[in-house]
């Protein structure tokens, strides 16, 4: 015998729509005993659960729901932009210190001429080159003293000597980027001396670095270079550059006098001898010609010591304004030098 299933539904509940047992609202019973329906109550918010939202009227497109994080989280909120830092503003240049610093040196013309004859000397002049950036190291670390004393060291021939490597290969590197770009008319020469002018700033810059260390591998550091030059470029240039251009003005134009004074002086003797006609006139032209030419050669000498002296200042200037300039703007190479050197970083 088959078992019949458990709870069964009669068969006219099996489709039919279940009805509502509720009692009648409350609108109703007023409605009923003639009492004005009153509104029902607003429900309390159950902590923990989002306000109801009131009701969107029809065709109205309803907004769209607030965000809200769980109990407990932290929203994140967008990262805040850092202040810009202005550039810091110095009383005077880099060039006006170091010309200050080199005045407060005492007997410091004497000095300088001194080096600029040494410097006349080849091989000696790693000595003079040495000299200057021994004595501008001191300053990224903090100091200011004067021009030492001692000239003729074996630790300024060699810190002399790894310039002149630096110098050397940066000035390769110039010369042949020149070489390439002089073909281009005019904007080939432009762009050749823009890259002289911004290969000497890097070599003075890495010049300084290699003397802060005394380590030849630190002046080919091209990253920190370029951080360093990118700074502030336009102080680099008046620090580095224009302390020579200026100088080597001034001897172009002194060298152009002489150079006038001397032609006019070889060309009288000639004339006078072209119209005297006569052997005592030819005699004392060529007297005057061969004492010009001992007294033009004694000249271009002086003028030529003269020349290394000038050129000796406007190194030590150059190189005091930079060291000044790196103590300014990239003041981290003192600590990288002593990590360098082996000394724990301040």
């Amino acid at each position: 015998m088959a078992e019949e299933p458990q709870n069964p539904q009669p068969a006219d509940q099996a489709n039919s729509t279940p009805t509502n047992t509720q009692p009648a609202s409350t609108e109703s019973a007023a409605a009923a005993s003639g009492a004005q329906p009153t509104s029902a109550p607003e429900p309390a918010a159950v902590p923990g659960e989002p306000a109801t939202q009131p009701a969107t009227p029809a065709g109205a497109v309803p907004p769209p729901p607030a965000a809200q994080a769980p109990a407990g989280v932290a929203v994140p909120q967008p990262p805040a932009s850092a202040p810009v830092q202005p550039k810091p503003v110095f009383a005077k240049g880099c060039v006006a210190i170091a010309w200050e610093d080199i005045k407060a040196s005492p007997s410091w013309l004497s000095r300088i001429l001194l080096l600029g004859l040494i410097s006349c000397v080849p091989i000696l002049n790693f000595v003079v080159i040495g000299y200057l950036l021994n004595w501008v190291r001191e300053v990224p670390f903090g100091g200011r003293t004067t021009m030492p004393k001692p000239i003729v060291t074996g630790r300024n021939f060699e810190v002399g000597f790894y310039g002149f490597v630096i110098a050397l290969v940066f000035g390769l590197v110039a010369g042949m980027a020149s070489a390439v770009l002089v073909w281009i008319p005019i904007l080939g020469w432009v762009a050749g001396i823009a890259i002289t002018l911004f290969v000497e700033m890097a070599t003075y810059l890495a010049m300084v670095r290699m003397a802060l260390s005394k380590q030849i591998g630190e002046g080919f550091r091209i990253a920190k270079l370029w951080e360093a030059l990118k700074a502030n470029w336009g102080g680099l240039f008046v620090a580095a550059i224009v302390p020579s251009l200026l100088v080597g003005l001034v001897v172009m134009a002194v060298f152009i006098v002489l150079a006038l004074i001397l032609a006019v002086f070889v060309a009288l003797p000639a004339s006078v001898a072209a119209s005297g006609a006569a052997a005592s006139s030819a005699a004392s032209a060529a007297g005057l010609l061969v004492s010009l030419g001992l007294g033009g050669a004694l000249l271009l000498v002086a003028y030529y010591l003269l020349a290394c002296m000038a050129s000796t200042f406007a190194s030590a200037l150059a190189y005091r304004a930079v060291a000044h300039y790196i103590g300014r703007f990239a003041p981290e190479w003192a600590n990288e030098a002593r990590v360098a050197m082996g000394y724990p970083a301040e």
